[in-house]
């Protein structure tokens, strides 16, 4: 969509967690006038991610394996975040969605090949979006299961529409998977207020003004591969 903006890196960051990559800590706020706070534990070595991950995992963890999101440096972490941005614009103009003219990239100057893939990501957009009432009786439709809803989460948080996956499996127990990425009270385990709460906190420490979230990029490309037109 021409932008990235929290809402990817929010999404990159729960796709490192349900990969293994790290451990999302909930820690209740205290008092009257406390707030929700969240700390990342680091699990493993960022050498797997891919090129454009790498830079971003390990400058959260620059200064130890565990660390508060209240703790972040600011600077340093928008200096990696808009490096990142950068790299996904980059990777989608090698990969032909993208027309360059004169070395730059315009905005909206999608290809057949990156028209054809949007149609694709709109597509799995409407799945993960349409309410159970309104969805076709697909014959190869995947079971509900706990591992299916971690698994695409970051997906549904990428695109926007994280609060009507999670409707999905309303009275299903989705904490059996849930709990290897996420430590807090499961009992209240949400996974709309997982993806609210902790966007709100990353945004508070990556950006230092207002004007952050409408800077320009494109979308998409942190959370893992596949996925497109795809179960």
């Amino acid at each position: 969509d021409d932008v990235t903006d929290m809402r990817e890196i929010t999404a990159t960051g729960i796709d490192w967690a349900v990969r293994g990559y790290l451990k999302i800590t909930r820690i209740e706020k205290k008092g009257w006038f406390g707030s929700t706070t969240y700390t990342l534990t680091s699990l493993k070595s960022s050498s797997d991610l891919s090129e454009i991950e790498r830079p971003l995992f390990d400058e959260f963890f620059a200064k130890g394996k565990e660390v508060a999101l209240k703790d972040l440096d600011k600077v340093a972490m928008q200096k990696a975040v808009e490096s990142y941005k950068k790299s996904l614009k980059s990777q989608l103009s090698k990969k032909d969605y993208y027309s360059e003219e004169g070395g730059l990239i315009e905005k909206g100057s999608l290809t057949d090949a990156g028209a054809k893939q949007w149609a694709k990501v709109e597509g799995f957009k409407m799945y993960l979006g349409v309410v159970e009432k309104d969805r076709l009786d697909f014959s190869d439709a995947p079971e509900k299961t706990p591992e299916r809803f971690n698994k695409l989460l970051p997906y549904a948080v990428a695109l926007g529409v994280e609060k009507q996956w999670a409707k999905q499996f309303e009275g299903i127990d989705v904490t059996s998977a849930s709990s290897n990425w996420y430590n807090g009270n499961l009992a209240a385990f949400s996974a709309v207020s997982l993806a609210s709460d902790i966007g709100t906190s990353f945004a508070s420490t990556v950006s230092s003004n207002s004007s952050y979230s409408s800077s320009g990029g494109s979308s998409g490309g942190g959370v893992g591969g596949g996925g497109g037109g795809s179960w």
